[in-house]
């Protein structure tokens, strides 16, 4: 939840998120499949609060949460729900963007969620005052990186380096954009996509939506326990 990329190319859409946490905080369970009336969503699940960072399901929709908006912000005590569960609530609607739109986020810590919905993309972003919405090109390629992790100029490095990675690879597949996110690309553990902040904070997981005409991939990488989960869903655009 602290990088994110989309990348449009040719009839598939790739959403990847690292997942940067303290240490102390528990591991996610395994990805699991749950019925929302007649559509099957799939998620890794956060013990600690219940909710998550990356969500998907059989009409193709997928959510991804960012920590932070468009800068970093000072953290309060206490917050009415968890971002986690937000996303959820908003993935779980028939109608993700519109929900969106509406959602109260008072006392909600400042997060940025990536959408990709009947084909389309948004971006909606809250920062403690007021939301923004922002319809993107889903043929196009985009990274983010939490504002709460890293200052602009390191922001700034990041999307060079993904650019460059556009640039540069001859064939685009799940299996390149992956070792991309596994790839320190800086020569720092503190500011590269895969962190080690000094046992203090690290990339827990990566994991992916390939998102075709016929069927999303779901693949979630567990980095500390080196694991790999893997489900693919047909795609029912219509309930």
């Amino acid at each position: 939840m602290c990088t994110v990329s989309f990348v449009g190319f040719n009839n598939h859409r790739y959403m990847t998120s690292n997942r940067d946490e303290q240490t102390t905080r528990p591991v996610a369970k395994s990805p699991e499949i749950i019925k929302e009336g007649k559509r099957k969503i799939i998620f890794p699940r956060d013990p600690k609060a219940g909710g998550t960072w990356f969500m998907a399901d059989d009409s193709g929709k997928v959510a991804v949460l960012l920590n932070g908006a468009e800068t970093k912000h000072i953290p309060l005590s206490k917050y009415r729900k968890s971002r986690g569960l937000i996303l959820m609530e908003i993935m779980k609607a028939e109608n993700s963007f519109s929900t969106s739109e509406t959602i109260n986020l008072d006392e909600i810590e400042p997060f940025t969620i990536i959408l990709f919905e009947n084909k389309k993309l948004h971006q909606l972003r809250w920062n403690y005052h007021s939301k923004s919405m922002l319809q993107l090109d889903e043929q196009s390629s985009y990274i983010w990186s939490s504002s709460t992790l890293y200052d602009q100029e390191v922001i700034e490095k990041r999307e060079k380096l993904f650019n460059n990675f556009l640039k540069n690879q001859l064939e685009m597949n799940e299996i390149a954009i992956i070792d991309f996110h596994k790839s320190p690309r800086i020569d720092s553990l503190e500011e590269g996509f895969l962190i080690n902040r000094e046992e203090k904070y690290k990339t827990f997981s990566i994991t992916q939506a390939k998102i075709s005409d016929l069927s999303l991939e779901f693949t979630h990488i567990d980095l500390l326990s080196d694991q790999i989960f893997h489900n693919e869903l047909a795609l029912i655009p219509n309930y």
